[in-house]
């Protein structure tokens, strides 16, 4: 599998999740002139990962504005693309199972 990451990242938790992407032998794509090209080889699935984690120190109505743009962008990227957006918590909760957790529409 191949996974793109969309905006709203703290550098270093962006930078756990890809290493611990690759360790489990997926692929980070690192930008978005990667995304067509690999896109278009139908070989490998590409999920678009945006942060689900709301910015520290936001107000809650700030909160739901700041994730409701996130999700806009990723599924933008993923339309796109032909993709299917997730949540950084799955990739978390896939390591967690040692497996792939269902994915929804």
């Amino acid at each position: 599998m191949k996974f793109y990451f969309t905006g709203g990242f703290v550098p270093e938790c962006e930078e756990d999740l890809c290493d611990l992407v690759m360790t489990a032998g997926g692929t980070v794509l690192k930008s978005e002139e990667e995304l067509v090209p690999q896109s278009c080889d139908g070989q490998a699935k590409i999920l678009v990962v945006y942060n689900l984690d709301p910015p520290q120190g936001s107000k809650v109505g700030e909160e739901v504005d700041i994730l409701w743009k996130r999700l806009t962008a990723a599924q933008d990227v993923a339309a796109n693309i032909g993709s299917q957006v997730i949540g950084h918590t799955w990739l978390l909760e896939s390591i967690a199972a040692c497996e792939l957790q269902p994915l929804f529409s």
